[in-house]
């Protein structure tokens, strides 16, 4: 295929990239029209998988990366040793809009994205539970 380099060039940039947005950018890059599933197609074929992968942003924050790492190594351990002491208690929330969800990557690699902290109207969510004997 002649625009092979550029598909998978363009792939590689924004992994994100829909097969309707890569479609639209082969014709006005190269005025050349292909139908969205015959680059889905292409792609497979070329070693691309579709592939869901979505990170917090915040976790790339150096103050963020140090709490992890705080907690993996010093807050786990403790619980490990303690576990009748364990009480979670968790509050979260659900928004699923304006974030792509799926992207395209090589088969074998995994997909690093992520999403912005804070997007549109949260619908609110709080649990909790005790380990007891």
């Amino acid at each position: 295929m002649p625009y092979e380099r550029f598909l998978i060039q363009t792939v590689e940039a924004r992994p994100a990239i829909t097969m309707p947005e890569l479609a639209a950018r082969l014709l006005e890059q190269h005025e050349v029209v292909a139908a969205p599933a015959m680059l889905s197609r292409f792609l497979c074929r070329r070693g691309f998988s579709y592939k869901k992968a979505l990170m917090a942003a915040e976790c790339a924050r150096a103050n963020i990366r140090d709490e992890r790492r705080a907690w993996r190594d010093h807050r786990q351990v403790r619980m490990r040793q303690e576990p009748h002491r364990l009480v979670s208690l968790d509050e979260t929330y659900v928004n699923t809009k304006m974030t792509r969800l799926r992207g395209r990557a090589r088969r074998g690699q995994r997909l690093r994205m992520s999403a912005p902290l804070d997007t549109g109207r949260p619908t609110p969510s709080s649990q909790g539970f005790a380990v007891t004997s």
